[in-house]
Formats: C-alpha cells, sequence, structure tokens
C-alpha cells in the first residue's frame, strides 16, 4: 500500500475537470488499497484547516483569502508549508500535483522526498509549446519524477521537453459504472427539450474555446441535419465561444437545440 498525497487547487465541489479527475482517480485508488490524501484549498477569510473523509479519502482544506495577488502568495506559502509538515510528519511515498499555473507555483520552491508526479492536463500547455515557448514551460514545470500525459500529442511534446524516461501516456478513462444507459434519465432529458423519442440525440459536453476544436462540431451540424432524420444536438459548456456558437446554432434552426443540464446534473 502507498500513500498518496494529491496536490490540486481545483477540488470538488467546485465541477471541472480537474476536480472530477484528483477525485476518481482517488476512488480508484483507494480501491486498490491505497491511502489518498487530497490537499487542496477553500476561499474563507477563516484560518481554519478544515478536515474531511469523502469515499475513502482524506481532504484536507486550507483556508485562502478571497482576495486577488494575496490568494496566490497565500496559497503557495500555506501549500508548501502543509506538505513538509505531512512528509515531516508521515510517510508519504507520492506527490501526485496537478495545475500548471497554481500547483506549479508550490512545487517549483519545494524538494520533496517523495516520488513527484504531474499530471499534464492543461491545453495550456500545448498552446506554449507551439508558439516555442518552451524556457517558459520549463520555469512553470521544474522537473518532476514523472509526468503523466493524457494524450499521444502531449506526450510527445512532454518527452521533448523532459525526456522520454520521464513521460507516461495514461488516457482519461470512463467510469462505466457512472456513465451508462439510464432510461430514467433519457426520459428526463428528452422530456425538458421535448425531443421525441424517435431521435437520435448527439450530445457534446465541452469547454467553448479554441483549442477544444468545436468549430469542427458547429461546421459538421448542418451537414448532419441535411442527410440525416431525426437528429437533435445537445451542446452543453460555455467559454469565449459559447456567444458565437449560441449565434450559428440558431443559424441552423430549431432542430440543434443549446442547454445546461450537464452542469445541473453535475451539481
Amino acid at each position: 500500500m502507498k500513500h498518496i498525497l494529491m496536490v490540486s487547487h481545483d477540488y470538488l465541489p467546485n465541477i471541472g475537470g480537474i476536480a472530477v479527475y484528483v477525485h476518481e482517480l482517488g476512488r480508484a485508488l483507494v480501491a486498490r488499497g491505497h491511502r489518498v490524501t487530497i490537499l487542496t484549498q477553500y476561499r474563507s477569510f477563516r484560518r481554519d484547516i478544515v478536515r474531511e473523509r469523502r469515499d475513502g479519502m482524506l481532504v484536507i482544506r486550507i483556508p485562502i483569502v478571497p482576495l486577488k495577488k494575496l490568494d496566490d502568495w497565500q496559497y503557495v506559502r500555506r501549500m508548501r508549508r502543509m506538505i513538509t509538515e505531512l512528509e515531516r510528519t508521515e510517510q508519504i511515498d507520492v506527490v501526485h500535483w496537478q495545475t500548471m499555473n497554481k500547483d506549479a507555483k508550490v512545487m517549483r520552491g519545494l524538494k520533496v522526498q517523495a516520488l513527484e508526479v504531474y499530471t499534464n492536463h492543461l491545453s495550456w500547455f500545448r498552446m506554449l509549446f507551439n508558439d516555442g515557448e518552451f524556457s517558459r514551460i520549463k520555469r512553470l514545470i521544474r522537473r518532476p519524477d514523472v509526468i503523466i500525459s493524457p494524450s499521444r500529442e502531449v506526450e510527445a511534446m512532454s518527452a521533448e521537453l523532459y525526456g522520454a524516461q520521464h513521460v507516461v501516456y495514461l488516457p482519461n478513462g470512463v467510469d462505466a459504472d457512472v456513465f451508462k444507459p439510464d432510461a430514467a434519465a433519457d426520459a428526463k432529458v428528452r422530456a425538458r427539450y421535448g425531443i421525441a423519442t424517435s431521435e437520435t440525440v448527439i450530445v457534446s459536453t465541452n469547454r467553448m474555446e479554441p483549442v477544444k476544436g468545436m468549430t469542427y462540431l458547429m461546421a459538421a451540424i448542418p451537414s448532419i441535419l441535411a442527410t440525416s432524420d431525426n437528429v437533435t444536438f445537445l451542446v452543453a459548456g460555455d467559454g469565449s465561444q459559447s456567444g458565437q456558437f449560441q449565434q450559428e446554432i440558431a443559424k441552423i434552426g430549431s432542430q440543434a437545440k443549446k442547454g445546461d443540464f450537464y452542469r445541473k446534473a453535475d451539481e
């Protein structure tokens, strides 16, 4: 059994990709017999550290004041202090951190005794790499022992900068116990958006940013609707391109409906 300390600025109850990733990975590690501690933050003027049990994991929340500029400084300082304290008082085998902005600042000035693992989640990394900002990337990400890459593209980029021996390809998985056909949920969604049972529903849940490639889906929708009867698209998400896509969907017509059921379901 290993004791894995997962460091993440983003965690539940916030709904986001990294928050869910950390929680689901933690649950899977617990199921395999490992001990998992999640170290995260909560925004408050309070000073007390909150500890709670969630799905077999210990969650430690460090208070961070909700003030711009000061919150980053405080997050780095308090997280470093807690990681150091945990390594001093407990056996920590792996420190697994998540974000290239917030958590990277914590880890840059910290030398841990445990195996240091970073999951290269952010599309920002790809943008910097494609812009040739290699020095900036290396300032952000010092040199973890292992870099987990969820795509082959990020794996190749990470290997070029840090060496293939430090990079592992590990794609994100799907929990088949959660994401499975559910007749009741299907009926509820169809009733909410007025979709007939005879219609095929194509769902896209995404952050509507250029790097996500949502423009390709928007370009394909008219062709699909022109050649296929009884098809409905449900597009859920937000981001800088949300307004643009809503306008495009309005032009396509009433066959394409936009909803926010994915976020509501997670709440």
